[in-house]
C-alpha cells in the first residue's frame, strides 16, 4: 500500500541507502499509519475498501464524495477540510470534465508540510506542474504516482528524481487476480446484454435506465 510507503519514508530511505550506506538511511524515522489521518476523495468501490482497510490498522478516515451515505468506515467532509486536516490524501475519482486539475495548488497549499499525496486513479485529475513544484518546495511531504498526465512518464520529467516520490507504471490492477477478474467481468456483462439484461457497470448508463 502507497501510503504505508510514504508513511515510512520508503523513496527517501532507498535513495539514501543507495547513497550514503545503512546506517544513514536506517536514521530516517516514519509514522505509523494507525496514528494518522487519511483523506479518501471519491467514495466508490476502491474507496470504501480502503476505507476499511485503513478504519482495521487504526487511522482516522475523512471522506470527500459528492454524494455522502452512512458508513462505519470514516467521517465526510467538505474538499477543503479534507486536503488541510489529512497526513495522507488518496484519489479515487474519475476523470471527467469537473474533476480534470481538480487538485491543484490551492489543494496542496492547504495540504500540511508533512502530508503524502496518493493518485492511483487518473493522472489528469492532479495539475501535474503545480504538484511537481509543491514536492520541490516542501509544500507537501511527498507523493506516490501510478498515474500521470503523460504516459508513459517522459524521461526527463522532474517526477523521476524527486527523492520524495514514488513511481509506478500504471500497476494499480497489474495482478493476475484483477486481470482474470476483468475478463470475467467482462463477458458475464456481455451476457447480460445480449440477454436483454442491464450491465453490472455500464458505460452509457442512461442507455439502461
Amino acid at each position: 500500500m502507497d501510503i504505508l510507503l510514504l508513511a515510512r519514508n520508503i523513496p527517501q530511505t532507498q535513495a539514501c541507502m543507495q547513497q550514503s550506506g545503512w546506517a544513514a538511511a536506517y536514521g530516517l524515522l516514519g509514522h505509523e499509519v494507525g496514528s494518522a489521518t487519511v483523506g479518501i476523495v471519491g467514495f466508490g468501490h476502491i474507496g470504501q475498501l480502503l476505507a476499511q482497510l485503513l478504519t482495521g490498522l487504526g487511522a482516522r478516515v475523512l471522506i470527500y464524495d459528492r454524494h455522502p451515505r452512512p458508513t462505519p468506515y470514516g467521517s465526510f467532509v467538505t474538499w477543503d477540510e479534507l486536503f488541510r486536516r489529512s497526513d495522507y490524501v488518496s484519489l479515487h475519482l474519475a476523470a471527467v470534465p469537473d474533476t480534470i486539475h481538480s487538485v491543484s495548488a490551492h489543494e496542496f497549499g492547504l495540504m500540511p508540510e508533512h502530508a503524502g499525496l496518493i493518485n492511483l486513479a487518473r493522472g489528469s485529475i492532479v495539475d501535474e506542474p503545480a504538484l511537481i513544484a509543491a514536492l520541490q518546495n516542501g509544500t507537501i511531504g511527498g507523493a506516490a504516482l501510478d498515474v500521470f498526465a503523460e504516459e508513459p512518464l517522459p524521461a526527463d520529467n522532474p517526477l523521476w528524481h524527486l527523492p520524495n516520490v514514488l513511481v509506478t507504471p500504471h500497476i494499480g490492477a497489474n495482478t493476475e487476480e484483477a486481470n482474470r477478474t476483468m475478463a470475467m467481468t467482462a463477458a458475464r456483462m456481455i451476457d447480460q446484454v445480449l440477454s436483454g439484461q442491464r450491465p453490472d457497470f455500464p458505460v452509457n448508463e442512461p442507455q439502461f435506465k
